[in-house]
């Protein structure tokens, strides 16, 4: 990968972990934590928390980054 890919991919996953982090707390601030749990379940593989690597797909319209 590129130095450019490699700061795209990292800022994506910033990006997705923040919106995650930031759907959560709302949910637990406004006491759903039904909801708060449902979605941390959504990240979660194998009883996994923690990703130790990300799936990211070409970019299916073939152009370059």
């Amino acid at each position: 990968m590129s130095i450019k890919s490699d700061l795209i991919r990292e800022a994506c996953i910033n990006n997705v972990e923040d919106f995650f982090c930031t759907q959560v707390l709302n949910q637990l601030d406004q006491g759903n934590l039904f909801n708060a749990q449902s979605l941390h379940e959504e990240f979660v593989v194998n009883g996994e928390d923690v990703a130790k690597s990300w799936l990211f797909l070409n970019d299916l319209t073939g152009h370059e980054i």
